[in-house]
């Protein structure tokens, strides 16, 4: 960049002596924007290139400086922090200038990039408190945006309509699909075939006549390690529902069908985890509520079933005699995957809604109960999610990219094709962490 600019610099003061010892003023119209288009070519530079720099230079005799300025401690950072600015605008979750703010500083925490950001602050005397050393602020963001002003600017926000239609593109499904098995390969849990074939309904080769769907490059060869999740949220509010099947009842002619029903409301989220072999692998449900912790009889549950539950001396239900399976107290539904009994899982949010923090337990328990052994060299579990923020929460994406416990997350929904399978291009920055890091893996997963 530097090289283009001092070239252009260089030519132009070239043209401009050379115009002057011919008696002409200045150069012809449009030289100079020519001339930095051309440079721009041969260098293959596509920053921007101001005339006025090329002008003042020109004009003090200094075309080609010895030294640029200095670099910014942030320079590698601050090119992670561009893709992903770029990226989360792709999916309609463009950052505001205060979440850039808060990526950049969580991007070097604790990484030697901070530690850079803070001599260069302390030997500038740029930070009134002392707190603030190895931390960027607003002055950071300014001069971010000037130096990557012909890729990225700040603009005023427009809403869209979350219509489908507009994102059910085959083109955008084509490419979800095709990167997502490009992870799936990457992760050991499935092969390319040499030759696409056909499959029926239970994955089972056949001809073209009695195929499902169309043909297949790729054969999952450990389908227990492909899981996918997709929440629902729910209320216990029962008074709106709809019919069930389009059920009717019969009462006396004039009168309305009335039934006994919930009219409370307590919203509560369901994320059910299953496996590409059909098994089903953990329930989570998340409570709405502002306690850290799951009230007990929420976890348990009560099945109004069961009759004369078993009671103490004082005529009271007694809590452990009817806590299990079939009894007063169910608890929720367990499951068997993978030769474990995996528990079901409840968490409590403010909204009612998955988090970065609750997913992050969620692959903790996972890990925990060693559900998919990773062995060298072996398959990677893998998740498929939707695009939701909490999977770019930091928390999240600094578990999956641990190298103790490595995760493929991919996302496939609306607004998020750009990004299928693409949690490499989410978290991105840990190229940069583990360039300047040896201590970090070498690449994210």
């Amino acid at each position: 960049f530097f090289d283009c600019i001092s070239a252009i610099a260089y030519d132009y003061a070239t043209e401009i002596t050379s115009r002057k010892a011919k008696g002409k003023a200045r150069a012809m119209r449009g030289f100079l924007s020519n001339l930095i288009d051309k440079k721009r070519d041969d260098f293959g530079v596509v920053g921007f290139i101001s005339e006025e720099t090329i002008r003042s230079r020109a004009k003090r005799k200094n075309t080609g400086p010895n030294h640029p300025g200095t670099r910014s401690p942030l320079e590698e950072a601050e090119k992670a922090l561009l893709v992903i600015i770029i990226q989360m605008g792709k999916i309609r979750q463009p950052l505001t200038c205060e979440e850039g703010i808060t990526l950049m500083n969580d991007l070097i925490k604790n990484t030697p990039s901070q530690d850079a950001v803070k001599e260069f602050q302390m030997v500038r005397r740029l930070c009134a408190i002392e707190e603030n050393y190895g931390k960027v602020g607003t002055h950071w963001w300014a001069l971010f945006l000037k130096r990557h002003r012909d890729r990225i600017a700040t603009k005023r926000g427009e809403k869209f309509a979350c219509i489908r239609a507009d994102w059910t593109k085959k083109s955008n499904l084509m490419q979800m699909y095709d990167v997502i098995y490009d992870e799936m390969v990457d992760a050991r849990i499935a092969v390319e075939l040499d030759v696409p074939v056909y499959t029926d309904r239970d994955g089972k080769e056949v001809g073209e006549c009695e195929r499902f769907g169309l043909k297949q490059n790729v054969k999952i060869t450990h389908p227990h390690y492909l899981a996918f999740a997709d929440e629902s949220g729910c209320n216990t509010n029962q008074k709106k529902d709809g019919h069930v099947g389009g059920r009717k009842h019969v009462v006396e002619k004039g009168t309305v069908p009335q039934m006994a029903a919930c009219t409370d409301d307590h919203r509560f989220t369901v994320l059910p985890f299953t496996a590409a072999s059909g098994e089903a692998i953990c329930l989570v449900v998340i409570f709405r509520s502002d306690q850290d912790k799951v009230p007990l009889l929420w976890k348990t549950g009560i099945d109004a079933r069961v009759k004369d539950p078993a009671r103490d001396s004082r005529d009271k239900i007694d809590f452990a005699t009817n806590m299990g399976k079939g009894k007063f107290y169910p608890g929720g539904p367990t499951c068997e995957f993978n030769g474990k009994v995996v528990d079901c899982l409840t968490f409590t949010s403010e909204g009612g809604g998955i988090t970065g923090a609750i997913l992050v337990e969620i692959l903790s328990y996972f890990d925990e109960i060693e559900l998919w052994p990773r062995v060298p060299g072996g398959p990677i579990p893998m998740l498929i999610v939707d695009g939701h923020q909490s999977r770019l929460d930091p928390k999240f994406i600094d578990y999956i990219n641990d190298k103790d416990h490595e995760w493929k997350v991919c996302f496939g929904v609306p607004y998020a094709t750009v990004l299928a399978a693409s949690d490499q291009r989410i978290s991105c920055h840990y190229l940069v962490r583990s360039s300047t890091n040896p201590t970090m893996m070498s690449a994210p997963t």
